[in-house]
Order: C-alpha cells, then sequence, then structure tokens
C-alpha cells in the first residue's frame, strides 16, 4: 500500500530563557495533500534538517490537535487506498503514529471541525444522517463516549448553510465560524448566533479565550484582534496575506505572506509568525516560497526531535 506523507514544514523557534537560548515547544506546521514527507527545519541555527512520519493514507480536512501531537482529519480521496472512504473523523496521534476513529462521527459528512483544549470534546458543522434521519447544522461530540448533541439546526444542507474554519473556547461554551460571508460568535450553550460584523470573512477564537483574530475584507487582508466579550474592543495589526492560526499557548498567530512576495504569477507562500504581545513578526526562512496552500497549524516541538 503506497504511504501517502504528511508535508509539514516546520520551524523551530528559539526564545530567550535562563542562561542560555531553549527552544520555543510548539512549530508552525503546514499539510498539503501530495505523496511527501513531515519537513522540519531549524530558524536558529538556520540549519535545516528533514524527517519523515508516513500517514497510512490521504488526509481530507484537517484540523491541527490542542496538544500539539496530533491530528483531527477526515480520509481525503483516493481510490488506490482502500482507506480512502473511511468514514467520520480520524485522529491521527504521532511518536508513535496511531489512528483511530473518533466515537460518535460515523454518522456525519462532515463540513468543519473545532477541538476543545482538552479534546473532550468535538464540535462538528455537517451533515448527521442516523435512523433514516438526515439533520444539518452544529453538533457536539462529547467524548470519550461520543454522546451527540445538536446545537444549531439549519435549514439547508448546503455548503452556504454550514459553518467552516471553526474554533472553540477552553471552557467549549463558545465558538467562532465562519459562516456564508460572515464571521459569527455562537453561543454553544444555548445556540445563539452573534455576527462580529460582514467585514470579516475569517475567524478564529484563541486557545486561552482572550481574542478573535479577524481577517477584514480587501485584496490584502487586515487582521484584527477582537474581545469576543466586548466586539469594540479591538487591535489592528496590519496587513497579511491570511492564514491566522493560534498556537496551543495563545502566544503566536501563524500567518501566511503574499504570493506576490514571491513573484507575479507565483502560487507558493511564505511563513510568518506574529508575536500576539509585541506585534513583532518574524519570517520562517525555510519556508520561503514553499507553502503551496493546504492546511496550517502548531505541533510539538518534540515529534520533529
Amino acid at each position: 500500500m503506497q504511504t501517502r506523507r504528511l508535508l509539514v514544514a516546520i520551524a523551530l523557534i528559539a526564545v530567550a530563557g535562563g542562561s542560555g537560548t531553549v527552544q520555543y515547544p510548539y512549530s508552525p506546521a503546514n499539510y498539503f495533500p501530495t505523496p511527501s514527507d513531515l519537513e522540519v527545519f531549524n530558524v536558529y541555527p538556520l540549519v535545516g534538517r528533514k524527517i519523515g512520519i508516513p500517514v497510512p493514507f490521504r488526509l481530507g480536512q484537517v484540523v491541527f490537535g490542542p496538544d500539539g501531537k496530533s491530528l483531527y482529519t477526515t480520509a481525503g480521496y483516493d481510490p488506490k487506498n482502500p482507506n480512502w472512504d473511511k468514514p467520520g473523523l480520524l485522529k491521527v496521534e504521532f511518536s508513535p503514529t496511531r489512528v483511530s476513529t473518533v466515537p460518535g462521527t460515523i454518522d456525519f459528512g462532515i463540513t468543519a471541525v473545532a477541538v476543545s483544549i482538552r479534546q473532550d470534546k468535538i464540535l462538528i458543522s455537517g451533515i448527521r444522517t442516523a435512523d433514516g434521519q438526515r439533520t444539518c447544522g452544529l453538533f457536539e461530540v462529547r467524548l470519550p463516549k461520543g454522546a451527540i448533541r445538536r446545537i444549531v439546526e439549519t435549514p439547508a444542507c448546503d455548503y452556504q448553510s454550514s459553518w467552516t474554519e471553526l474554533s472553540v473556547s477552553p471552557a467549549g461554551e463558545e465558538a467562532v465560524g465562519r459562516y456564508n460571508k460572515g464571521v459569527q460568535l455562537i453561543d454553544l450553550v444555548t445556540g445563539t448566533v452573534t455576527p462580529i460584523g460582514q467585514n470579516f470573512w475569517q475567524g478564529s477564537l484563541s486557545p486561552d479565550g482572550k481574542w478573535i483574530a479577524a481577517f477584514g475584507n480587501g485584496s490584502q487582508s487586515t487582521l484584527v484582534l477582537l474581545d469576543p466579550n466586548d466586539l469594540t474592543h479591538r487591535r489592528n495589526l496590519g496587513k497579511t496575506g491570511g492564514g491566522g492560526y493560534w498556537s496551543p499557548d495563545s502566544r503566536y498567530l501563524l500567518l501566511f505572506k503574499d504570493q506576490l512576495r514571491c513573484g507575479i504569477g507565483s502560487y507558493f507562500y511564505s511563513m510568518e509568525t506574529l508575536e500576539v504581545e509585541t506585534g513583532k513578526r518574524s519570517v520562517v526562512p525555510s519556508s520561503q516560497c514553499k507553502i503551496e496552500g493546504g492546511a496550517s497549524g502548531w505541533v510539538s516541538s518534540d515529534i520533529a526531535q
């Protein structure tokens, strides 16, 4: 069976601490669905090395686990692999690599997923087919037993009636997702939905629940931090090419630099990290004009050793 390999461009960020320099515990990552390797690059010193982590099927929709040591994914289309149509949500754990089906998810057609910080709740936007009935909307799956609770039911089952790019608060009581052409704050207890403004096309709630990283409309997006408790409280962090993936400790955002920086007509991006407290941006040198798209997030630096 042909092994599909995880393509992850990783940079190990060095931060000052104690008497010397210590490695930041998380590393930016990017997955693109082609047979390749987990590519690891050190930023300090500027020397790169590669390791390969085999994944036994092509990944579909990917969410990086909040522990930095796992992925949650659907099986991507790959007719040459008998596992490509495996139903439900799959958890891929690293060091060593293990794959398991998330309980309670096999009846879902999944549009988007978010995972709680303790990995005891899964938020799914999509279609559930069970007992001959088809229900569409936003659902909560409680682990480890897989108990399912419908949070919001949508009248239609098309893509525009689904939430995408979901993220969830630390307590699992709020979520942020893109719905149709806007971003919404969702109360997962009551099912109440609050638009955060039509000027934003993407939003992501920080793991500590303090900020929503939102991107405004335009040819080059403006990154704004919103306080989920007071949406009028905002910090403008400037222009970016997109991204907005929070590190598990909420210290950094992973961004894409615009394609134009890689040349006219280029399909590739570069990665940069943004330190939330200071606003300082740092380009990941080893990613320069090598990121083709796909899913991004953070992994534990331990799995790259």
